[in-house]
C-alpha cells in the first residue's frame, strides 16, 4: 500500500512539473559553458542616456541586468565617439563595455578630468592601460592601481582582426565614483595613415 494519500500525491504533482519547467528554462537560456545567459533578464537602462554620437552607422545599446550595466557598441566604420549622460545621482557601480570591432588600437573613457586609455596591439597580445588627470601627462598604470582595467577578447578565435566577437572592458569601480554627469567614449579599431 502506498504511504501517500491520493490528496498528497496531487499536491506534489504540480510542484514536480514546476521544477521540470524551471530546469527546462535554465537549459534553454544556458550557453552550455556552465553559465546562464542574461539575455532574458536584460532590459533598457533609463538611468543612462545616449546624448550623442557622430556617425549614423554607429549603434550604442545600453542595457542593464541585476548585477551590471552593459554598453554594446557596434561601429562599422571602426572610428567614432559617444557621449553618455546619467539621469540619476550616480553612475552604476558596475559597467561593462563591449566593443564589437575588429581591432582596438585606442579606447578612451573621459569622466570629469580623468581619462583612461586602453591600447590593444594589432596582434592582440599586448594591452597598455594609461591614465591622465586634467592637464597632466599621460602615464601607464598597472593592476595595482584602482583605475586599471583589463581588456578581454571574447571570441572563439582571439586573433586580431576579430572576425566574430568583441573587446570587453569592465570599467573600474573607482572611476564610476566620479561626479561628472557625462561620460565620453572614443574608439579606433586600427590607426589609418
Amino acid at each position: 500500500m502506498n504511504k501517500f494519500s491520493d490528496k498528497t500525491q496531487q499536491e506534489y504533482e504540480p510542484m514536480t512539473f514546476t521544477g521540470i519547467a524551471i530546469l527546462a528554462l535554465t537549459l534553454i537560456t544556458s550557453d552550455f559553458s556552465g553559465e546562464v545567459s542574461h539575455a532574458t533578464t536584460m532590459k533598457s537602462c533609463p538611468s543612462i542616456q545616449l546624448q550623442s554620437k557622430s556617425k549614423p552607422g554607429t549603434q550604442v545599446h545600453i542595457q542593464t541586468t541585476a548585477v551590471k550595466t552593459i554598453l554594446k557598441i557596434h561601429c562599422p566604420s571602426g572610428i567614432d565617439h559617444a557621449v553618455l549622460k546619467r539621469t540619476v545621482d550616480h553612475w552604476p557601480k558596475s559597467m561593462e563595455v563591449q566593443l564589437h570591432l575588429s581591432g582596438l588600437e585606442s579606447f578612451r573613457v573621459h569622466l570629469g578630468k580623468t581619462v583612461i586609455h586602453w591600447n590593444v596591439s594589432s596582434t592582440g597580445e599586448q594591452v597598455i592601460c594609461t591614465i591622465r588627470y586634467g592637464d597632466q601627462q599621460e602615464k601607464e598604470i598597472t593592476s595595482e592601481n584602482p583605475l586599471f582595467a583589463e581588456v578581454q577578447i571574447v571570441a572563439k578565435k582571439t586573433q586580431v582582426p576579430l572576425q566574430n566577437g568583441y573587446f570587453m572592458i569592465l570599467l573600474p569601480e573607482e572611476l564610476l565614483k566620479g561626479s561628472s554627469e557625462t561620460m565620453q567614449l572614443q574608439w579606433i579599431d586600427f590607426y589609418r595613415n
